[in-house]
């Protein structure tokens, strides 16, 4: 008979159990005294144990608006040892049950993109997603390069060989940083963060925040703002003026790649990928540049789940209406997006042919008695 799987909560990071080099930057008691100190909120760790053995761990916070509570996972389910999918989906499930009984929240909103989850809870509303990830620790920098596609291998040796173009790296770039954003494109569909923001990451994780600049003539180009960990490069917010100088993007994630790896990470993540973007989207594009770098394609879930249904689509309505009485038009989060799409696409394909129902198996509604899919 297998051991039973125990649940156990704790309000503080349990260092006594877990060296904290052992779990990613957001699941970290520095990431939470972070949220804590600027945003007022508290994180808790639900924890596994199996023979009185700590075995997995995920953090949880919850946001109060008005009347509404919605709760977040900051990470998927972090493993400290070998444990099958069957295992996460049964903790998950315990985890869950102990946030509705005690009326912790009254929904659990879509994680961050970097929390991409191997499996989908009872009930929940999800979606496939992706991220690209770099394996550093297997390959030298020649092989890192043998296994990009070959246009980005032109592109960094042009970047390279324009002696106009450098790559900057530093806290000290924060101004210019915030200028790419500013100026680019991406704050239109992206949520790029504030410079006092970027203040408070840099002044709470000042070992784990890295900003990296591209300039052509002096001028800034690109940004990216990583975080970081023992494990893993996190490419969390990324940005680029109008008609910047061709291939110098290219450049500045090359030379962060070479970075991570002499920091002694193991991975460089590009931190989200839609699955199967429309052709021709900005999702596409960004699908199309970050898979070039020749990473490993990993595939997951990204899932939200209403607690008390009343109060979830009354604050959906709300925050339509807001949008509406702004004169802009509310999206959704990621999962709204993909559903919407291929709900769309669950009708007819661009050829007008009806596509069957089972190749949309992996988006939808989550049921109690559905196989989930592993990576």
């Amino acid at each position: 008979m297998a051991d039973p799987l125990k649940l156990k909560v704790y309000s503080e990071f349990p260092h006594k159990l877990i060296d904290e080099t052992q779990v990613p930057i957001f699941s970290s008691n520095k990431y939470a005294n972070y949220l804590k100190s600027v945003h007022s909120l508290e994180v808790v760790w639900f924890s596994g144990f199996l023979k009185d053995k700590i075995v997995c761990v995920i953090p949880f916070y919850v946001v109060k608006k008005i009347v509404f509570k919605k709760g977040v996972f900051l990470t998927a389910v972090v493993t400290l040892t070998e444990l099958g999918e069957a295992f996460e989906t049964e903790f998950m499930e315990m985890v869950i049950q102990h946030i509705r009984k005690n009326k912790f929240c009254d929904w659990i909103q879509q994680p961050p993109n970097w929390a991409i989850f191997k499996t989908v809870p009872s009930n929940s509303i999800y979606c496939e997603f992706s991220t690209y990830r770099i394996d550093l620790k297997r390959n030298d920098s020649t092989e890192l390069l043998k296994k990009m596609y070959r246009d980005h291998r032109q592109h960094i040796k042009q970047a390279t060989n324009d002696d106009k173009i450098i790559i900057k790296k530093g806290p000290e770039l924060l101004n210019d940083c915030i200028k790419v954003f500013s100026l680019s494109k991406a704050r239109n569909s992206v949520k790029l963060p504030s410079i006092e923001e970027v203040k408070s990451w840099i002044k709470y994780l000042p070992e784990d925040i890295h900003i990296y600049v591209s300039y052509f003539n002096s001028d800034p180009q690109s940004c990216v703002i990583y975080f970081s960990d023992q494990e893993c490069f996190y490419a969390v917010y990324a940005a680029m003026v109008p008609a910047a100088r061709k291939g110098i993007n290219h450049l500045l994630h090359w030379q962060a790649i070479l970075d991570a790896k002499l920091t002694g990470a193991k991975y460089y993540d590009f931190v989200g990928s839609r699955i199967s973007p429309a052709e021709g989207s900005k999702p596409a594009g960004l699908k199309h540049f970050k898979s070039h770098f020749g990473g490993n394609f990993v595939i997951g879930y990204l899932w939200k789940l209403p607690l008390s249904k009343a109060k979830y689509y009354l604050y959906c309505c709300l925050t339509k209406l807001i949008y509406l009485l702004k004169f802009e038009f509310y999206k959704g989060d990621i999962i709204d997006q993909e559903l919407k799409r291929l709900r769309k696409l669950k009708k007819y394909d661009s050829n007008f042919n009806y596509i069957k129902p089972d190749l949309l198996f992996n988006h939808g509604y989550a049921k109690q008695d559905k196989e989930s899919i592993s990576y």
